[in-house]
C-alpha cells in the first residue's frame, strides 16, 4: 500500500521523509499509549505496534537510501529530557540498522559525558542507565550486535565509572549518591561482559 501510494506523489521523496517523521514520532508515543500486559506467551500489543512502525521506516529506507539513516540519527540526537532514553525505540533502530551503530555510538556517548543540570549530581545517570540497559539488551541478551560496535560508550562508561570512584575516595563537597555508585558499577560489569563475550 505505502509504496503504491508513493508512487502516486509528485514529489515521493519529501512524501517518504514526512511520513517517516510521523512514524519516528510515533515510535516514542507507543510506550505511552499502548499498553504492555500480554497473556503468556503472545506478543504484547506494544511490542508488534512498534515493529509495525518499525518495518514501515525499514521499507521507507528503500526509497530514502542513506537519507533515512543520517536523518533519522539527527532527530534521535533532537529528542530531548527523558524521553531520549528509550530503550526500545532505540534498540529497535539499531536491529532494523535504520541508524547506523558507531555514529549512535559517538551519540550515546557524547550523550553519558554531557553534565546533568542538577548540582547534585556528579554523572548524567540517565544516559548511563540508559546506556547500560542498551548494551545488555543489544549486545548480550539479543547478540543483535557486537560490543566492539559500542567502544566509545563504553570509554564513556569506563570514565564515568573511575570518576565515581575518585569522588567517594576524596570525599567531595559534592557527594556521589548510592544510586549513582550503583549505576557505575553496573556499568563497569557490563564492559566487563561485553569484553569476556567477544
Amino acid at each position: 500500500q505505502i509504496p503504491h501510494w508513493l508512487s502516486q506523489c509528485s514529489h515521493a521523496e519529501t512524501c517518504a521523509l514526512d511520513l517517516a517523521q510521523r512514524i519516528f514520532k510515533r515510535l516514542y508515543e507507543v510506550p505511552q499509549s499502548v499498553s504492555e500486559v500480554h497473556s503468556p506467551d503472545t506478543v504484547s500489543l506494544m511490542h508488534a505496534t512498534m515493529e509495525v512502525y518499525l518495518s514501515v521506516l525499514d521499507m521507507l529506507r528503500d526509497l530514502l537510501k542513506d537519507r533515512l539513516v543520517k536523518v533519522l540519527l539527527g532527530w534521535v540526537d533532537e529528542v530531548s529530557g527523558m524521553q531520549r532514553y528509550n530503550v526500545e525505540v532505540i534498540s529497535g533502530l539499531l536491529r532494523y540498522q535504520l541508524i547506523g551503530p558507531p555514529e549512535f555510538d559517538r551519540t550515546l556517548a557524547k550523550w553519558i559525558e554531557s553534565r546533568p543540570r542538577d548540582a547534585h549530581s556528579t554523572i548524567n545517570a540517565p544516559a548511563v542507565d540508559f546506556a547500560v540497559m542498551l548494551l545488555q539488551r543489544t549486545c548480550l541478551r539479543q547478540r543483535v550486535l557486537p560490543g566492539t560496535d559500542f567502544a566509545q560508550t563504553a570509554e564513556a562508561l569506563l570514565r564515568e565509572s573511575a570518576k565515581s570512584r575518585q569522588y567517594q575516595q576524596l570525599q567531595m563537597a559534592t557527594p556521589i549518591s548510592p544510586q549513582e555508585a550503583q549505576l557505575t558499577e553496573s556499568a563497569s560489569k557490563v564492559i566487563e561482559e561485553l569484553r569476556t563475550t567477544e
